[in-house]
């Protein structure tokens, strides 16, 4: 009688023995999903801080192609405007003595 209760004592110290390994492994498990989701929510906001900062490259590649086209517009009138004085300068300008 006494040897079947040792036996059934040890049993159960066995199966507590795994109970406490399965309890270390599950919270050595939890740890690794929380870190897991921390690392998660960090490439989630470096993501959106990277969308957020090619959606400023492309504003500012549009108004530099805009300002680009301005400059365009504006170095086209002087030119021509400058042809069109030397032209007038040209026609009042008296002949010359040969």
């Amino acid at each position: 009688e006494i040897n079947t209760l040792r036996e059934i004592q040890r049993d159960q110290d066995r199966k507590i023995m795994q109970l406490e390994d399965t309890v270390n492994l599950l919270q050595d498990q939890e740890l690794k999903f929380v870190d897991f989701e921390n690392s998660l929510n960090i490439l989630r906001s470096l993501y959106n801080s990277l969308v957020d900062q090619i959606n400023s490259l492309q504003v500012l590649s549009r108004q530099s192609l805009m300002i680009q086209e301005q400059v365009d517009w504006v170095e086209r009138n002087v030119s021509e405007s400058s042809f069109a004085a030397q032209q007038k300068t040209a026609k009042k300008a008296p002949a010359s003595n040969e």
